[in-house]
């Protein structure tokens, strides 16, 4: 059975506040709703979920281990899955042209106004203005630059070890390298985390082990690469997924 969320605080509901029979749910916050379409959402997009996105690749052991045997202290058999995400998209060639434009633009102003400062006395308060004036564009020309490189380059690499998923951005260091325990995990679930929930906002995979907060696995994805890493998660861990 998929995960089911409250129509009116989208949190998710415990299975035992669930009645199949009727289609009804109850949440914590005493909403009663209808779950039949989310049911029916779940059984129709449970194949497309698990298919490769565009730019993933997997490696899959020989067996897999279920969640339990990790809890066990297993010697790891059956562990090993690992899923890789390129970050190239036709999109990146637009931004590394934009950042190479800004970083001509202000090669080109101080190329030409650090002579000057040096060559005329008289001026040099207002050349220095001008030559302090675009420090904040040189900031987010090198992070522009940064990014779009490492969009070009980076890949993630999530892999399932024998109690540990890592989740790691390489070759060039960003945001994101961490290390999630897989003691007591029981499902992995997908949610849209941002301050205004507009559909353009990047999607989280999150691990439940029970506890008040979800375990964080991987952000800023698209829907569909949420939904697959953590459906591809629950069936190697053979725990409840989205």
């Amino acid at each position: 059975m998929p995960r089911i969320h409250c129509t009116r605080c989208d949190e998710i509901v415990r299975s035992e506040d669930v009645e199949l029979a009727t289609c009804l749910a109850k949440c914590a916050c005493g909403n009663v709703f209808d779950i039949s379409s989310q049911i029916a959402r779940g059984a129709t997009s449970a194949r497309r979920e698990l298919a490769l996105p565009t730019g993933w690749t997997m490696e899959t052991p020989t067996r897999v281990e279920p969640v339990g045997a990790y809890r066990a202290g297993s010697s790891g058999e059956g562990a090993g899955l690992v899923l890789t995400r390129r970050w190239r998209t036709p999109s990146v060639f637009s931004a590394l042209a934009s950042a190479v434009t800004l970083d001509g633009f202000l090669a080109f102003w101080y190329a030409t106004l650090i002579p000057l400062f040096f060559r005329s006395e008289g001026a040099r308060e207002v050349l220095f203005g001008l030559l302090l004036f675009p420090l904040l564009f040189v900031a987010v020309g090198v992070w522009q630059t940064y990014s779009a490189i490492a969009r070009l380059v980076n890949r993630t690499r999530l892999r399932v070890d024998s109690h540990t998923l890592t989740v790691r951005h390489q070759p060039l260091p960003w945001p994101g390298q961490r290390e999630v325990s897989l003691e007591g995990v029981r499902a992995f679930f997908v949610r849209q985390i941002g301050p205004l929930g507009r559909p353009s906002e990047p999607w989280t995979v999150l691990a439940d082990a029970g506890e008040p907060a979800a375990r964080v696995v991987l952000e800023r994805l698209s829907e569909e690469d949420a939904r697959f890493v953590a459906a591809r998660l629950a069936a190697h861990l053979r725990v409840e997924g989205p």
